[in-house]
């Protein structure tokens, strides 16, 4: 590889429709870059891996071939960094891909270009209080990941090169992001990786990429770095079993046992043990690893637990991050809550979690006939950030995309059709009294309204201002929505009543 270039930086590269600001991040073979669309004007990351960086053509085809091997899926899950294009220079100097962005350090969705830092898996930890992540969000990571693992590894690939620093954050969601060596199972038997996260045996394998997982893991629930694995934070004597602890333990000396045989296989193997621990008292029951593993099973005390079975769960799908965010924070002490923007990643998380929601809450001025894309999500969020003077241009653009009550509709239908018996409200800004009866025929519980200021302060940032409402209404919103989720089952019923009546009142 050659040597750094001079303190000028690398050689800006071209990518069509996109303007490159500044270097945010780099590895051996190339650098990732800032990039804005200047189409849509939304910010992305873009991937350069330069040919001089390589002494040989193989390992730069190779990286290439990781990417032509990722791009086909890295759609179909949520665990898993977005690649939006792919492309080559004239010259075959370079090639890059174009990616969705991660989380800013400081500010999360909120991006400022001269400053913006992407969070990783890596900082996430580094900046967890007491040195490590609290184990009901380390628990939601893990589950997460090894799910992204079991559907790599099931789609004959697997990655080579899992570490905290190649997993980024999307709206608070981890993703396997630097795959660059993400190679079929076949053609795995190159020695490339990270040292610290690579197995004994070399990263060929879907068990060595177990291996790297499980480092991560013992990264992010014990907040040491993988070079003293398996050592604890604390001595034996200062635990006093906290079984959810106990149980990840367990798994991570499994996931990282120095023989492959003692391992788990895959992802599949290693999803399927965090899910019973994640499922409420599947940590108690969990079996301890084999003798043969590299030292017994200990555990930590940990100020923060799992959330208790016995808080409703709360699946909340609103095409505004931000506005589902709020919900969340001024509900969490008293509901579980899972949040998302699309159906497809509110089952995801759902699976992950092991449960069955007792309730969904819904955006009811929802994209109509299709998600909305990534970029009309951006656009819409910085659209709804601006006052009073930008309500007519937000107007304007959430008809363009087909936003309105259909769109809530069609996406209660989807809910109702993939979980029946669980019933749904609709919660939102407007709602007219023409929309509540039309929710309401169509098989929804309620029709709640989002807490709006008395008086709008055109200084204050709208969210900041929608969060003080919430709270201050918090109360009697509270109280319906739990009166909601312990009627489940009467709910199932009546909505079961409901559409018989609606379909055959004109007979009856």
């Amino acid at each position: 590889m050659t040597t750094a270039r001079a303190a000028s930086g690398p050689k800006v590269p071209v990518v069509p429709d996109h303007t490159l600001t500044r270097v945010i991040g780099r590895g051996a073979y190339g650098e990732v870059w800032l990039a804005a669309n200047d189409v849509l004007g939304t910010y992305r990351a873009v991937k350069v891996i330069r040919r001089e960086n390589f002494l040989e053509e193989r390992p730069f085809h190779r990286e290439f071939e990781g990417i032509q091997n990722f791009e086909p899926i890295s759609r179909s899950h949520p665990g898993l960094v977005t690649v939006l294009h792919v492309g080559r220079s004239p010259d075959g100097s370079y090639f890059y891909y174009v990616m969705e962005l991660a989380d800013d350090v400081a500010s999360g969705r909120t991006l400022a270009p001269a400053s913006y830092a992407p969070l990783t898996l890596r900082e996430l930890i580094r900046r967890a209080g007491g040195g490590r992540v609290p184990t009901a969000r380390a628990l939601e990571i893990g589950v997460t990941l090894a799910s992204a693992l079991r559907h790599l590894h099931g789609s004959g690939l697997v990655h080579r090169d899992i570490k905290p620093s190649n997993i980024i954050l999307v709206e608070g969601q981890p993703k396997f992001a630097d795959i660059g060596l993400v190679t079929t199972d076949l053609e795995a038997s190159t020695h490339v990786g990270t040292p610290g996260y690579i197995a004994p045996e070399g990263p060929t394998s879907t068990a060595a990429d177990v291996y790297s997982l499980g480092m991560v893991l013992y990264e992010l629930f014990f907040g040491l770095p993988a070079h003293k694995f398996p050592e604890l934070p604390v001595p034996v004597d200062a635990w006093s079993g906290d079984p959810v602890l106990l149980a990840v333990n367990g798994l991570i000396l499994k996931a990282c046992a120095a023989s492959p045989a003692e391992r788990y296989s895959s992802g599949e193997e290693l999803w399927r043990g965090l899910m019973e621990v994640a499922t409420p008292g599947g940590a108690s029951r969990l079996s301890e690893p084999s003798s043969s593993a590299t030292r017994p099973v200990e555990a930590l005390v940990d100020p923060v637990r799992p959330p208790p079975p016995g808080r409703p769960l709360v699946c909340m799908i609103d095409d505004d991050p931000r506005e589902a965010d709020i919900f969340a924070r001024v509900f969490s002490p008293d509901l579980e809550i899972i949040t998302a923007t699309r159906l497809k990643d509110a089952v995801s998380r759902l699976e992950a979690s092991g449960r069955r929601p007792d309730l969904f809450v819904l955006d009811l001025y929802f994209p109509t006939g299709r998600d909305a894309t990534p970029e009309e999500r951006e656009t819409m969020l910085h659209l709804r950030t601006e006052v009073e003077a930008a309500q007519r241009r937000l107007s304007e653009y959430l008809t363009s995309i087909g936003q309105d009550r259909a769109g809530g509709l069609r996406l209660l239908d989807q809910v109702q059709h993939e979980f029946r018996g669980v019933p749904a409200v609709f919660y939102t800004r407007k709602g007219t009294a023409e929309d509540v009866t039309a929710c309401l025929q169509a098989g929804a519980m309620d029709v709640l309204r989002k807490p709006q200021p008395e008086v709008v302060d055109p200084g204050v940032d709208s969210y900041v201002q929608l969060e003080q409402a919430s709270r201050a209404h918090r109360a009697s919103l509270l109280d319906r929505i739990e009166n909601l989720c312990s009627s489940r089952g009467l709910f199932a019923k009546l909505g079961r009543a409901a559409s018989y009546l609606r379909k055959n009142w004109r007979r009856l």
